[in-house]
This record gives structure tokens, C-alpha cells and sequence, in this order.
């Protein structure tokens, strides 16, 4: 990585960083007034006294137009089309001329205040075509690897606004935080990036002693939510086996997650993406799914794992929010799991169904397909596709048996490193009635009739941001993966 030196900005002296350099600090008063000063690694100072600041590099120059003030147009919310017209912060990135190209990232770090930022909307538009937006509590970096030419520049406008359904009792508080951009002549190797180059098997890998530590490849079919989607976007790689390596530290918990695998999945926005899947490796708790309804959008444990209420909230730590984002997950069901269709491709098939509740007059209200939220539970067929199978039953032998038959051979469930010996909750509703989910049972297999109201295990699921880094560790329990945003 190149250092980086800090010309004189008033009356500084020189400094050296490393690897990074924070550009420009915003302090964002909601409804009242955003001051932009600057940061560095190091230490910290407020420019004061001047309408337009420039801050250079060795390598990177910053102009801020708007200087020392913005002012927020709106006390209260607004639309979203009314917030991406309201006044923007603008500044200019370039990279300077006499030196090579090099990478960038602008990202938010040292948030505090009052606000919760889930209702912080922002938009983020570069001259050079690209556009960002989304909320504030879902975001960590705003772009990434993002490559400029000696001499050329692109200039952002910055647009925050408070959501138009953001409630009486979080308008009017603060917000504080820091744009910073990180500068490197290398490409930043993500976390997807680095456990498709590195912790990935051949196609046709069989699964022994060489090949058990890194993801294998499944590709699927198009399914009735997934209309359009490219052979890649159909492609999950997963972890398999009775325990492989792929633990990581999460949420302040060393070895505490493990990863399922790399999947393409919708954020907020419906933009496709790359994602790393976790599964907590504990359960947090004995807990009923709901007391009234199978809809998960609607369901008690649903709100206890992402808005920490009961006795199963996850609380998770602020470091954790900003590696995990909102994503779309489906909710499709069936009533079909006595039969030999009902395998592992079949339940990833009707998880991404419209099927959500089939018997007339069992449904309350028209229910929804999918779910935009950030903590969910396993699919049936995350559990399905995590066997490899043993020495009298193989992997494909499992995959093509139907779930609910797995009790028949120890093979496929205990060489399963999901199978923990006790009832797990899924996402999946009994499309049959109101009252029953699908779960992984204490001997191994699927069944959907047992009632949303019995306290059974409840493991919590999450995707991190495309953007995550794997900065060090193999997966294993005593080396697990270490996560960086």
C-alpha cells in the first residue's frame, strides 16, 4: 500500500498515514444544520471560516463547494421524490496528475447521535453516471474499488433526508457522522471475492479430505421470483459436510457464526448482489415463531430478532448493523412434503414460490411473496443442500431424497454441519393453513405440521454487505475468519 502525505491545510504541519486517509467529517444536525469539517486518521480538526476547502494527498485531492455549512431545506420528512431534489453537499475526488491511477472507496465512519439512522435516507450521485441511494442504517461504504486516471476527477452530490414514514418520536434528533475515503493502488479484494478465488471447489469436486473446507457449487433453474436471472445470479456455493471451516467472528462472538455460503441476492433497492450468508452457531433461544400466524412479515419471533423485543432478541452490536444490510427473502410455502418432489431442489423451488397460503379460506389477508428486512431464519433448503453425504449414501443420493424421509438414513443429516440434535425453526410456511412452519426436526428431516406455537430452537440469519472484507483467518473454530468493513 503507498503512504500517503498530508499537505499543510491552515496552519497543520505535515503528517504520515498509512493505507488510509478520512478526507472530510460531516456533522449532520437533522432539521437544523450540517457542518463539514475534516479528519484523519490520527487526529481531528474543524475548518472553520471559509466557503470552499480543499484538502490534498501525495496521491488524492478533495474539494468541498459548500464549505463550512448546509443547510437541511426540510424540518420535517420527506418524500423520496422530494428529497433527491433538495439542496446537495457537493465535492470533487481527483487523482492528482504525475502519479498512476489508483482505487477508492467513500464510506461513513464514527456515526453517533440520537437518530435512527433506518430512517436517514440518502442518494449519492457522481458525475461519472454512478448513483447510490438507500438508508443510512443499512449502509457501510457508499462505493468501492471504484478507479480513477491520473488527472481526472468525479464530482458527488450528497442528498439526506429524513423518511416520509419515519414516526413523530425520531424527528427532531441528531445525527453525527464522517464521510471518509480510503485510497489504494491495489483493488480492494472483498469477502465474496476472496472465498470465490480462494475457499471455492472445481465444478466437478468431489467432496474428500482436499476438497470439505471450501464452498461447493450449485446451480439452480429460474424460479417464479427470480424471472430473468442469469445462469451466475442462479449459482449459490456453499459450505457441506459434518464441519467444515467456516466459522467467523460476528456480533462480538469469536467463532460464534458460520457462513452457508455466497448468494445473489436483492437489497432494498431490488439491485442484485453478491452476498456472504451467516448463520449464528448457537441457537439464542427456545422460542415460539408466532402465536397467530405462519406469515413472517408478521411474526413475533420475526420482530424479536430484528427490532430486539422478548426473550429472543439478537441486539446487535453497532459494528455488526454496519456489516449486515436489509435484503429480500422469499417466503414462498407448499403443502406438498409427503412426496418424492418434495427433495432439496424442490423446497429451494417453492422457498421462491407465490405460493403463501393455498387453502381456501385458511387466509386472513392476501399475503406477501417476500420480505425486506435484515435478520431472517434458514431456508429448508440452506439445511438440505449443506449434506455431503457418507460412505453407503452419497451427496446427490441425499439431494434426491425427499426431506421429509431423511430420518431413513443417519448419512445425510449427520454429515450436515446445520444438524445440531434439536428442532430448528425455517422461513418456510405450510402453504396449508395458518399455523404450521416447516422445520428441521431432532431426527434429521423436514416436516411442516407441527404448530408456529411450539418453543423450539430459533437461529438467527443474516447477509453481510457486498463490500465486507475477510482480512485474515482460514474458517476453522481455533483460526476462524475475521471480517473488516
Amino acid at each position: 500500500m503507498k503512504k500517503y502525505k498530508e499537505v499543510k491545510t491552515n496552519e497543520d504541519s505535515n503528517k504520515r498515514v498509512k493505507r488510509s486517509i478520512v478526507l472530510m467529517s460531516i456533522l449532520i444536525l437533522i432539521g437544523i444544520t450540517i457542518f463539514i469539517g475534516t479528519s484523519y486518521a490520527l487526529f481531528s480538526i474543524m475548518v472553520e471560516g471559509k466557503k470552499k476547502v480543499s484538502l490534498e494527498t501525495e496521491e488524492f485531492k478533495v474539494d468541498m463547494e459548500d464549505g463550512e455549512y448546509i443547510k437541511v431545506d426540510a424540518l420535517g420528512t420527506m418524500s423520496d421524490e422530494e428529497g433527491k431534489m433538495s439542496k446537495p453537499y457537493t465535492f470533487t475526488v481527483k487523482k492528482n496528475a504525475g502519479t498512476i491511477g489508483a482505487y477508492y472507496s467513500l464510506y461513513l465512519t464514527d456515526e453517533s447521535g440520537e437518530l435512527n439512522t433506518y430512517y436517514l435516507k440518502y442518494e449519492l450521485k457522481g458525475t461519472d453516471g454512478s448513483v447510490k441511494e438507500g438508508r443510512i442504517g443499512t449502509l457501510s461504504r457508499f462505493n468501492i474499488n471504484q478507479y480513477l486516471e491520473a488527472g481526472s476527477s468525479v464530482t458527488y452530490e450528497l442528498r439526506l433526508w429524513l423518511d416520509i414514514n419515519t414516526p413523530n418520536s425520531e424527528q427532531g434528533k441528531s445525527y453525527q457522522s464522517k464521510i471518509a475515503l480510503e485510497g489504494s493502488q491495489e483493488k480492494i479484494i472483498t469477502g465474496v471475492e476472496r472465498l470465490l478465488k480462494d475457499y471455492t471447489n472445481s465444478e466437478d469436486a468431489e467432496f474428500n479430505e482436499d476438497t470439505k473446507n471450501k464452498m461447493f457449487i450449485y446451480h439452480h433453474e429460474e424460479t417464479e421470483q427470480q424471472k430473468g436471472w442469469s445462469k451466475e445470479e442462479l449459482t449459490d456455493y456453499r459450505y457441506i459436510g459434518a464441519n467444515p471451516n467456516n466459522y467467523v467472528n460476528f456480533n462480538g462472538e469469536e467463532a460464534g457464526w458460520r457462513i452457508i455460503g455466497v448468494f445473489t441476492v436483492e437489497n432494498e433497492q431490488g439491485e442484485k448482489e453478491q452476498r456472504i450468508k451467516l448463520i449464528k452457531n448457537t441457537f439464542i433461544n427456545w422460542i415460539v415463531w408466532d402465536n397467530n400466524t405462519n406469515d413472517w412479515s408478521q411474526a413475533s419471533l420475526m420482530k424479536n430478532l430484528n427490532f430486539s423485543t422478548g426473550t429472543a432478541s439478537l441486539n446487535l452490536i453497532t459494528q455488526a448493523k454496519k456489516m449486515t444490510s436489509d435484503a429480500k427473502w422469499y417466503l414462498g410455502g407448499t403443502t406438498n412434503m409427503y412426496t418424492f418432489t418434495g427433495n432439496t431442489s424442490y423446497f429451494y423451488n417453492i422457498e421462491r414460490g407465490t405460493e403463501t397460503c393455498k387453502t381456501i379460506g385458511a387466509c386472513d389477508t392476501e399475503r406477501p411473496m417476500n420480505w425486506i428486512g435484515k435478520v431472517g431464519l434458514m431456508y429448508p433448503s440452506d439445511y438440505g443442500y449443506a449434506t455431503s453425504g457418507g460412505e453407503n449414501v452419497t451427496k446427490e443420493q441425499c439431494l434426491s431424497t425427499e426431506l421429509y424421509s431423511w430420518d431413513a438414513s443417519d448419512e445425510c443429516y449427520k454429515n450436515n454441519w446445520i444438524f445440531d440434535g434439536n428442532s430448528q425453526w425455517t422461513l418456510s410456511p405450510n402453504s396449508d393453513n395458518l399455523r404450521t412452519v416447516f422445520r428441521v426436526c431432532d431426527d434429521g428431516r423436514i416436516r411442516g405440521y407441527h404448530s408456529i406455537i411450539d418453543a423450539i430452537e430459533a437461529r438467527p440469519v443474516v447477509y453481510l454487505i457486498s463490500t465486507i472484507q475477510i482480512i485474515q483467518g482460514t474458517g476453522s473454530q481455533e483460526n476462524p475468519f475475521i471480517l473488516s468493513i
